[in-house]
């Protein structure tokens, strides 16, 4: 029974040895595997002239020289337009005046300032009614028919316009607001 047992033991201990042979012949692949891939890396890096710092330096000291060359372009450009003038055709100038037309018509028009915006005539009222004592107000309703604002009842140019809202809001009504008169119904 001794033998027996005896070559049960080496029977386990040549399979055990077996088992680890193969296992260190499959980590000498790996290991041969990445040293390959290391050899390779190296490889491509040697064929990179100068260090990485290097590298960076040059590509930086080509966009430089891009840049002045461009900057010299367009200082030779403002020069020309100083020297000829910038010349526009008749059409250029009079779609130029229909612009300038617009922005005036814009900055002039009649703007209001709206104190409060209610979904009921009722409500907006009785806001009016309550506040009416400071300075008149008018209730009038926005051009989709959906909000009733209380308005200061005075046109007033974009700027004044903005100015006064800005001065309400600091001073009572926090969410006071401007608003050209054409998007609102019966001004």
């Amino acid at each position: 029974m001794r033998e027996f047992i005896t070559i049960a033991l080496l029977c386990f201990s040549l399979a055990g040895f077996a088992q680890t042979e193969e296992n260190v012949e499959k980590n000498d692949q790996k290991i041969n595997e990445l040293n390959k891939r290391l050899d390779n890396l190296l490889g491509t890096s040697k064929s990179i002239s100068g260090d990485s710092v290097e590298f960076k330096l040059d590509l930086l000291f080509k966009q430089i020289q891009s840049l002045k060359s461009e900057m010299h372009s367009l200082f030779n450009s403002i020069d020309d337009i100083k020297a000829n003038g910038v010349t526009s055709s008749a059409s250029d100038q009079a779609k130029l005046d229909k612009m300038n037309v617009k922005f005036e018509e814009i900055e002039a028009g009649e703007y209001y300032v709206v104190l409060a915006s209610r979904k009921s005539k009722e409500r907006a009222e009785s806001y009016v009614a309550r506040y009416e004592h400071t300075q008149k107000l008018r209730v009038v309703q926005n051009m989709k028919g959906s909000w009733f604002h209380v308005i200061i009842d005075q046109a007033q140019d974009m700027r004044s316009a903005i100015e006064t809202a800005s001065a309400i809001r600091e001073k009572d009504v926090k969410d006071a607001w401007w608003v050209t008169g054409k998007k609102l119904k019966g001004v």
